[in-house]
């Protein structure tokens, strides 16, 4: 395993401006690296790792979830009540409530944590930087090379040298002269006026030509790009008439999320329980997780077996780093009040600060109308 060079910094971005694809005589041949081409990266497969031993896999440990109160119900009903601008608030503070129906959803995520890599060729002019070429030992595979992300679970990319594919080789655009022809007077040195247009006179405020004072009458001038000197310097090689080719490893670490969210209450809030704050019954981490199959509720088992067969599965030009998963218990309130002799319900969910869904509140309009 070959770790990061120290003489390479990850670079930010590709090493020069891209322009015309040079010509593939430009970049040498490198054993491992004959897919390898300029502008494309060539995404090789990870090596594949090793299942995770059965006799390490953890017991299931699952957390007793919340219960909410009937004093935290109207508590959190007369919150919700005051952050909608319209609402009433004498529902909220009158309400006799007759029953409260506790129950749990639950919001299960599994988090996949995946690097891939690509390889290309790029070029940037020397300037007399280190050059590592093949003269220091043949180039690692994509996959030898030790680069770790900052931190696990944070999305993020770099780009850095592939060791011992570096070389020097003369500019194919301006052939090692470091300046190319002024395209803007194809070498003359002088072009067109850009006042005059080429004319040589212009119209003054009485619409009568006299000569454009510009160019002198002459209808052209001294080029602006070269400033008269018929060339310009060599924008691929940025005048040094020389190019350090190598080949750029692109590391890339992103997260794949799969989720499950259970809610059964008649007419609840159903998935916008996920949004809630919940408490964490249930935690794994580990390089590859096992699927929940110990759970009391089948779906939660069902939909964890089924995410963690997929995500093994699903991208196979990507090296799983890590894994985890989380179950969570979101508190659910039903909860059944009476205000001036009509029956009314609403939810209550979700750790402090609880969240409330009440789609028949009495007052939702403005000046208080009740809704009939």
């Amino acid at each position: 395993m070959y770790a990061q060079n120290p003489g390479y910094p990850p670079q930010a971005g590709s090493a020069y401006p891209p322009g015309p694809a040079p010509p593939a005589t430009l970049f040498d041949a490198v054993a491992g690296y004959e897919k390898t081409v300029y502008g494309q990266g060539y995404a090789p497969p990870p090596p594949s790792a090793p299942p995770m031993p059965e006799e390490r896999r953890p017991d299931e440990e699952f957390v007793s979830g919340a219960s909410i109160t009937a004093e935290e119900a109207q508590d959190a009903m007369e919150s919700f009540v005051a952050t909608q601008c319209c609402y009433g608030s004498s529902p909220a503070k009158e309400m006799e409530i007759r029953d409260i129906t506790p129950s749990s959803a639950y919001h299960y995520k599994l988090t996949t944590f995946t690097e891939s890599r690509q390889t290309a060729w790029q070029y940037e002019p020397f300037t007399g930087q280190v050059v590592d070429g093949p003269h220091n030992g043949p180039a690692p595979g994509p996959w030898m090379i030790m680069v770790q992300p900052k931190q696990m679970f944070s999305p993020s990319s770099t780009k850095l040298e592939v060791p011992h594919t570096a070389s020097v080789k003369q500019c194919h655009e301006c052939y090692g002269g470091g300046f190319k022809q002024c395209k803007t007077c194809a070498g003359r040195g002088w072009s067109k006026c850009h006042t005059c247009h080429g004319r040589g006179v212009v119209k003054d405020d009485f619409n009568e030509e006299k000569p454009c004072h510009a160019c002198s009458g002459a209808g052209e001038g001294r080029c602006p790009p070269c400033n008269g000197g018929g060339r310009v310097k060599c924008d691929v090689c940025n005048g040094h008439t020389r190019l350090k080719t190598f080949i750029q490893l692109t590391v890339t670490w992103k997260n794949h999320d799969s989720e499950k969210t259970i809610e059964r209450s008649h007419g609840g809030p159903k998935d916008k329980v996920k949004e809630a704050g919940g408490l964490q019954i249930f935690h794994q981490q580990f390089p590859r997780v096992w699927p929940i199959t110990t759970f009391f509720d089948s779906e939660i088992n069902n939909a964890s077996q089924q995410f963690v067969s997929e995500h093994a599965t699903s991208w196979p030009q990507e090296r799983i780093l890590m894994q985890n998963h989380v179950l969570r218990a979101i508190p659910v309130a039903e909860v059944s009040y009476v205000w001036k002799n009509d029956s009314y319900r609403f939810w209550v969910y979700g750790k402090e600060p609880r969240k409330v869904f009440a789609p028949d509140y009495p007052q939702q309009c403005c000046c208080g109308c009740v809704i009939l």
